[in-house]
C-alpha cells in the first residue's frame, strides 16, 4: 500500500469514527527532524503525555509554511510515513524562546516535563535542525501550539476515591489549584486538607482522575444541609487538572462520578462555583450544569456587617 492510500484510508476510518469531520483531508507530517524524535514524540501524543508542540517562527517564515490555527486538523505520521493520530489545534500565540513558561513545557511531555529540560532540548534542536539561517537566539520568537488528540481516543480516564499513596502528587495537583487562584504557598493548609481527606470522620472526601501516566486531576467535595428546600446536596469544593493532561476529559468525569454519587444517595444537586474570569473552566461548565442566577458574599468574621 502506497502513503496516500494509507493515508486516505486513515481519514476514511476517522471519519467513520468521527462524523463531524469535514470530507476535506487534512495535512499529514511527522514531528522532529530525525526518525527516533518522530517516534518518540509521536508515542508521547498517543499516551496522552504530549499536547503541545513548538516551532521556531523563523523556520516558518523560511520554509513559506502558514502558521497553525486554532482548529486546524492534522494527522501524525512515524518515522516511515505511516499515520497514527488525528489531532485538533487548540491554542496558537507567538512569544519569545526566553518566555516560554513551565506549564507549556510540561505540557510537550519531553525529558523530566521541566522548563529547565525544555530549554535545553530546544536549544539544542534548533541549534541543529533550524531551516532558517538565524538558528537558535535565546529571544527568538517562538509559535507554541496545544492540541488535542481526537483518534484515537485520548486515554481512558478512571475516577476513583482518594488515596493515602496519592498524597505526593495529590500535594502536588492541590498547590497548583492554590497557585492558580492566587493563593499564598502553604505547607500547613495542604497538610490540614490532605489529613482531612484522610479523616473518615471529615465532611471533606476525595476524587482523583487518573490515567496510565498516573493522576491527572483531583476534586475534593463534602455534603451540605439545603434548609430552604429541606434536603442535602454535594458542593465540590475544588477541582483541578494538570495543564498538560486538560482535554482529557478528567474535570468532565469527576462531576460525572458526583452526580452519580449524589443520585445513588437521592442528594438534590451537585453545586461548585468558580472564577468569573474562568473561561475555559465554564466552558466545560455551561455543558454538565446551569449557570444559576446566584451572587456569592464572603463576610470577614472580624468584620461583620453592622447593624
Amino acid at each position: 500500500m502506497s502513503d496516500d492510500e494509507a493515508l486516505t484510508d486513515f481519514w476514511q476510518v476517522c471519519r467513520e469514527r468521527l462524523p463531524q469531520l469535514p470530507a476535506q483531508q487534512p495535512q499529514a507530517w511527522a514531528f522532529g527532524a530525525t526518525a527516533e524524535q518522530a517516534d518518540e514524540l509521536l508515542g508521547l501524543v498517543l499516551r496522552g503525555v504530549k499536547t503541545a508542540t513548538a516551532s521556531s517562527l523563523w523556520d516558518y517564515e523560511a520554509d513559506g509554511d502558514p502558521l497553525p490555527e486554532v482548529g486546524e486538523l492534522s494527522i501524525l505520521l512515524d518515522s516511515s510515513g505511516a499515520p497514527h493520530a488525528l489531532i485538533e489545534t487548540t491554542e496558537v500565540r507567538t512569544v519569545p524562546f526566553d518566555e516560554v513558561g513551565p506549564e507549556h513545557a510540561r505540557a510537550e511531555g519531553e525529558g523530566d516535563r521541566t522548563l529547565e529540560a525544555w530549554r535545553a532540548i530546544h536549544e539544542r534542536f534548533w541549534t541543529e535542525h533550524s531551516s532558517s539561517p538565524r538558528g537558535f537566539e535565546p529571544t527568538m520568537p517562538v509559535v507554541c501550539e496545544r492540541f488535542r488528540l481526537l483518534y484515537p481516543t485520548a486515554p481512558t480516564v478512571v475516577v476513583r476515591p482518594v488515596d493515602a499513596a496519592d498524597e505526593a502528587r495529590w500535594r502536588e495537583l492541590f498547590r497548583g489549584y492554590r497557585d492558580f487562584y492566587r493563593l499564598p504557598d502553604s505547607d500547613e493548609v495542604v497538610s490540614r486538607v490532605w489529613g482531612w481527606l484522610m479523616d473518615p470522620e471529615h465532611e471533606c472526601q476525595g476524587l482523583v482522575a487518573e490515567t496510565a501516566d498516573g493522576l491527572i486531576a483531583i476534586g475534593d467535595y463534602r455534603r451540605f444541609a439545603r434548609p430552604s428546600t429541606g434536603t442535602v446536596g454535594l458542593w465540590l469544593d475544588d477541582l483541578f487538572t494538570d495543564p498538560a493532561a486538560r482535554g482529557n476529559g478528567a474535570g468532565r468525569a469527576i462531576i460525572a462520578r458526583l452526580t452519580d454519587i449524589a443520585a445513588s444517595e437521592g442528594l438534590s444537586v451537585v453545586r461548585w462555583i468558580t472564577a468569573d474570569d474562568n473561561q475555559q473552566a465554564q466552558a466545560l461548565y455551561d455543558q454538565v450544569a446551569a449557570r444559576t442566577r446566584w451572587v456569592t458574599y464572603d463576610a470577614t468574621p472580624d468584620d461583620g456587617a453592622q447593624l
